[in-house]
């Protein structure tokens, strides 16, 4: 039986190179203690690709990675009555091709759920926005009367949730634009 020795040393494998920075599409991360947080999020800003990752403005060791070019609002209707919310505003001069999901939940009255995506189109000469002709909608409804609509409102794109006569609802609306200028 044969045997092996191996001499003792004091070096060993060498250690892999570490970053001690990440640069990001608007900032730099330093890490602390090589410890990066990432968080993530959305914003409404427009980029090409729909999503970037930023360093936060403190210089701290976070970072953040958000998809671009997504809106956000929620709003109530009572009733009958309706709510206008603002989903874009101080549009800059071109088209926005805009996809959207509205949901409506009744908080009381009658049967509880309504759906819409809608799909459509705004210009802007940078400082009155116009919807333009046939925007598509799919509705699905428990709730008949009730309605989600996209429109322009001087210089912004809104969307109006408008109850029905009874029912109290909370609405939702998410979706993305694409910008061309």
């Amino acid at each position: 039986m044969s045997q092996i020795i191996k001499p003792l040393t004091s070096s060993g494998p060498i250690p892999p190179n570490i970053p001690t920075s990440f640069v990001t599409d608007a900032g730099t991360v330093v890490p602390s203690g090589n410890t990066v947080n990432i968080n993530g999020g959305s914003t409404t800003a427009n980029t090409a690709n729909g999503i970037e990752v930023i360093a936060n403005p403190n210089g701290s060791n976070n970072e953040v990675v958000q998809l671009t070019n997504r809106y956000h609002q929620a709003s109530t209707t009572i009733g009958s009555g309706s709510s206008t919310v603002t989903i874009l505003s101080g549009l800059a001069a071109g088209t926005y091709v805009l996809d959207m999901s509205a949901g409506a939940y009744a908080t009381s009255g009658g049967p509880a759920a309504n759906g819409y995506t809608i799909v459509g189109a705004v210009t802007s000469n940078g400082v009155t926005a116009t919807l333009l002709p046939n925007q598509q909608k799919d509705s699905f409804e428990q709730n008949v009367g009730a309605n989600a609509t996209m429109g322009v409102s001087g210089n912004s794109i809104t969307v109006t949730f408008t109850g029905v006569t009874g029912i109290n609802f909370d609405w939702s609306v998410v979706g993305t634009y694409m910008f061309v200028s």
